[in-house]
């Protein structure tokens, strides 16, 4: 997996993800530092950016043509990417580690912080989840929702079975593991749950998705249900 970075003469954000190769397109330096890509739905909410100035129309990866800088990522994912002035946020699945047997399944990812002006890694942070799929699972992967931040943390979420929250320096302020439905309501056959959501930050609530994992009747065991999630400390502030 490999991640390219484009330049104008100015340079700044869209970005789009594929499993094989992440690209990220920058059109203005002023545009991304008025205008950052918090989360996955950018910088209004509203799944769009707006910008008066010119933004790239031609890129050639092969001649260099409006290329910053490439690298090379260890592993392949489905990641979203959230931008925050010159930090780029974005998680990869672990790499495959060939044990002799014969599995090519994986549970766990690596939260990456990458500097936008040269690609330059300045930390990664590994997540593990509690259930495996299989690399390049044609529905999507642990690593598929994407990234949130706020200038001061950033919110990774393993589809897997965990949600962890790291500052600025990628160290640990508090982590929640949830069960997939099928872990509650079909053990026997358990698998990891689809990408069929996005977790999204309001004001200082962060909105997750999660299975109902208590048989106390006030809702349904294993359906899932919005959480609306304390930023700094993870506690549960409402559900529906």
């Amino acid at each position: 997996m490999s991640v390219e970075v484009f330049s104008t003469e100015k340079n700044l954000t869209e970005m789009k993800t594929k499993t094989l190769l992440l690209v990220l397109a920058s059109f203005c330096v002023d545009v991304v530092y008025s205008q950052n890509w918090p989360q996955a739905a950018g910088p209004t909410g509203g799944w769009s950016v707006r910008t008066d100035e010119a933004v790239p129309t031609s890129f050639n990866v092969v001649e260099n043509e409006n290329i910053l800088w490439k690298k090379e990522l260890d592993e392949s994912g489905q990641s979203g990417i959230a931008v925050w002035e010159d930090r780029i946020f974005l998680s990869v699945l672990k790499p495959y580690e060939d044990k002799g047997e014969r599995s090519n399944k994986v549970s766990d990812i690596k939260a990456l912080c990458i500097d936008a002006s040269t690609g330059d890694t300045i930390w990664e942070y590994e997540i593990e989840g509690s259930l495996s799929s299989f690399y390049m699972y044609g529905f999507s992967d642990p690593s598929s929702p994407a990234p949130i931040t706020d200038g001061e943390n950033v919110w990774f979420t393993n589809a897997a079975g965990k949600l962890v929250c790291l500052d600025w320096n990628g160290e640990l302020v508090w982590e929640r593991q949830w069960r997939s439905a099928t872990e509650v309501y079909k053990p026997e056959k358990p698998f990891p749950f689809n990408k069929q959501f996005e977790p999204f930050m309001v004001g200082d609530t962060l909105v997750h998705m999660e299975a109902y994992d208590s048989a106390d009747g006030s809702r349904v065991q294993g359906w899932h249900y919005l959480y609306g999630l304390d930023k700094l400390t993870g506690n549960c502030l409402l559900y529906t």
